[in-house]
């Protein structure tokens, strides 16, 4: 199979590598190349670090909450003490509330909501621009979801949280365009 990208030693770290489009993004970066390193909070991030080097791929997994600061912040340190920096974030971890109409969401649904998929965001951008100024380069790709632009019913935590990410997206990629970093969400049509 020929690669269509050449991410040779690039460093890629992933939130939220686990499972679904997170455990397949990292799977395909390493294919073409780049070192990965996963952070989440599923131990099966285990099984993408073990399908990534078992292939003859580098990786390493950061066992990370992204709604907590500190441990954010040991993330990228460890990606950086690793890889002595970072040229790919994508900020990937997510969760989903119950479905239920608003007045049925409970508090805890919409904070756990908020803090995972919006303020996890915020976290790791907090952190990995930093590095990315010091390198004078990175790219950024946050998880927003069709839900970033549109809602469907029973679904208003994750709606606003998403909204939330294409907005502290958007703001950082005026704040950064001009450093030489690119910011960008990932969301289907």
């Amino acid at each position: 199979m020929s690669v269509a990208f050449d991410f040779t030693d690039k460093v890629v770290l992933i939130t939220g590598g686990a499972t679904g489009i997170g455990r397949a993004t990292a799977v395909e970066f390493a294919k073409a190349g780049a070192k990965v390193v996963v952070g989440d909070v599923d131990d099966r991030a285990t099984e993408t670090v073990q399908i990534i080097t078992d292939a003859g791929g580098n990786a390493t997994f950061v066992r990370t909450d992204v709604t907590d600061d500190d441990a954010v912040k040991n993330l990228v340190d460890t990606t950086v003490a690793q890889h002595a920096t970072i040229d790919i974030a994508f900020n990937n971890a997510g969760v989903l509330p119950p479905t239920a109409p608003l007045h049925e969401q409970t508090v805890q649904d919409w904070h756990r909501t908020m803090s995972v998929d919006a303020t996890g965001v915020f976290l790791a951008m907090r952190h990995q621009i930093p590095v990315m100024l010091e390198a004078g380069t990175g790219s950024i790709v946050n998880t927003a979801s069709v839900a970033g632009v549109t809602a469907d019913p029973g679904m208003t935590p994750y709606v606003a949280a998403k909204h939330a990410v294409v907005g502290v997206s958007k703001g950082a990629a005026l704040d950064y365009a001009d450093k030489g970093i690119r910011i960008n969400v990932l969301r289907r049509a």
